[in-house]
């Protein structure tokens, strides 16, 4: 008989229902939002989103997620809020951890690239937290999804790894040019929801380092794109 796979459909609805358990949240209308590195889950009727941290080596991410979320909360940032639990974040749950945000229903008009801009340069504008943030590192980021990819076999392994090696110095070259500065690492229109006329970045999407950004360039507005 195959193991069953330890992300899989069964395996991760049991996880959600245990952490809701734990908080007591009901789960009863959860939905999948997104699985990649994280399975993010939306519970309407609870008012949250239940972000869950599939790789076991990426747990120093939940864990800095959590206290920036808290930090966000502290400076009035215009970010999704880290909810108030019963008990403290991030979540344990087996060998999986747990971060728990408020829900922000859709809201109509959809942001668009300009909307984007405007949200980032605000996040841009809260500079660093007092705490140590890990590096800008997409490219180390990318050998660990992938070498904990279970699926994937050795070819299919080599070309990415492969991929990481080529493009390593020339984000290096890259970073030694520009300012360091707060770091969102996931930005794209769909992580910034319109919720009551203002643009907010998704904390549950939230990559964040400390690292080297361009300088910023103010939106024009009557364009829809930046100058």
């Amino acid at each position: 008989m195959s193991t069953p796979p330890r992300f899989g459909e069964q395996a991760l609805s049991e996880a959600l229902a245990r952490i809701a358990a734990k908080i007591g949240a009901d789960a009863f209308d959860a939905r999948l939002l997104r699985l990649a590195n994280n399975a993010v889950f939306a519970l309407p009727g609870a008012g949250l989103v239940i972000r869950i941290t599939l790789s076991h080596r990426l747990h120093d991410r939940a864990r800095k997620n959590a206290e920036l979320g808290a930090w966000f909360d502290e400076v009035d940032a215009r970010t999704i809020r880290l909810a108030n639990t019963p008990i403290p974040q991030p979540i344990a749950e087996g060998k999986l951890l747990a971060t728990v945000w408020t829900y922000v229903r859709p809201h109509e008009p959809q942001p668009d690239g300009g909307d984007l801009g405007d949200a980032l340069h605000a996040y841009h504008g809260l500079g660093l937290p007092p705490f140590p943030l890990p590096a800008w590192d997409p490219v180390g980021d990318a050998r660990v999804r992938i070498t904990d990819a279970e699926c994937l076999g050795e070819d299919d392994r080599a070309y990415p790894l492969d991929w990481c090696e080529r493009l390593e110095p020339r984000l290096r070259d890259y970073v030694a040019s520009t300012p360091t500065g707060l770091v969102h690492a996931d930005a794209h229109a769909g992580n910034a929801p319109t919720v009551e006329d203002h643009l907010v970045p998704h904390s549950h999407r939230l990559r964040a380092a400390a690292g080297r950004r361009p300088r910023p360039h103010q939106p024009d507005r009557r364009h829809g794109h930046r100058r």
